[in-house]
């Protein structure tokens, strides 16, 4: 098995995406992983499952490798927040309550199309929730007439209540260098909870298609937010989607490239 290092990027405790998610599964499927901290503490290192320590103390890794093999290894759903599984209870009362929710769960940053926000939440009947911290970027309740709800960064098992209480989730990104680079983990979770999902045109959500609807233009997002609230669609195709794409699934894509590199020879 390999050794694994994962330099300083972010702090382990640092809300829960892709990089702790790939560790701690090839943690699981038996290497040894360092999980290096961007923030230096006492102790030095801690264990924090078989296989799996975070590095608090650490000289920076600054290397790099032109011309090496490179493998891409996108995003993927956690099955342990139990998106998939619904909560019979949690539906009932939405059934009850018949409220039509328009979500976003994310950091509140500059990538972030407020007029997107502003727009879904004038729809008739509708509530827009924003979930995720403020990046730096700061909440404007007031600037939408209160009709949006700021909640603020929630932890990753508190999820899937609000995932499952909306009826359309979003991903408003703007257009720019650094978006059309994205691949949103929250189109995973959103898609395992097998809610509709409507996204801006993103190169990445075009792969998800058509668990996804990619919207080209504002006046088209808010159009197919609109339709999907009045017709969802395939639940059950989306969660299957999610299912067929974990991190364990992405893990052992890791697994498998690691294993088709040339074996290095020792020098003598």
């Amino acid at each position: 098995m390999s050794i694994v290092i994962y330099p300083p990027t972010l702090d382990w405790a640092w809300m829960k995406q892709r990089p702790q998610q790939l560790m701690t599964q090839l943690a699981r499927l038996g290497h040894t992983v360092y999980f290096c901290n961007r923030t230096r503490s006492a102790p030095r290192v801690e264990s924090v499952e078989p296989n799996l320590f975070v590095v608090h103390h650490h000289e920076r890794i600054r290397r790099c490798y032109p011309g090496q093999p490179a493998a891409l290894i996108r995003n993927a759903y956690d099955p342990s927040m139990k998106l998939h599984l619904q909560d019979e209870d949690a539906a009932a009362r939405r059934v009850v309550s018949k409220r039509r929710q328009i979500g976003y769960v994310g950091a509140w940053a500059a990538w972030i199309d407020e007029g997107l926000i502003g727009q879904c939440s004038l729809l008739p009947g509708a509530e827009m929730t924003v979930i995720g911290p403020q990046f730096d970027r700061r909440h404007r309740p007031g600037a939408y007439g209160g009709k949006v709800r700021f909640l603020g960064l929630k932890r990753h098992e508190e999820l899937r209540d609000y995932i499952q209480s909306f009826s359309v989730c979003i991903i408003p990104f703007r257009i720019t260098p650094v978006t059309v680079a994205a691949n949103p983990v929250k189109a995973c979770e959103y898609l395992a909870a097998g809610k509709p999902v409507i996204s801006t045109a993103l190169p990445e959500c075009r792969t998800m298609a058509p668990h996804v609807d990619v919207a080209a233009s504002r006046e088209e997002f808010i159009r197919k937010v609109a339709e999907r609230l009045d017709e969802p669609g395939d639940g059950t195709a989306r969660s299957s989607y999610a299912l067929e794409h974990t991190w364990e699934h992405r893990a052992r894509e890791i697994e498998a490239f690691l294993r088709s590199l040339p074996e290095r020879k020792e020098k003598a």
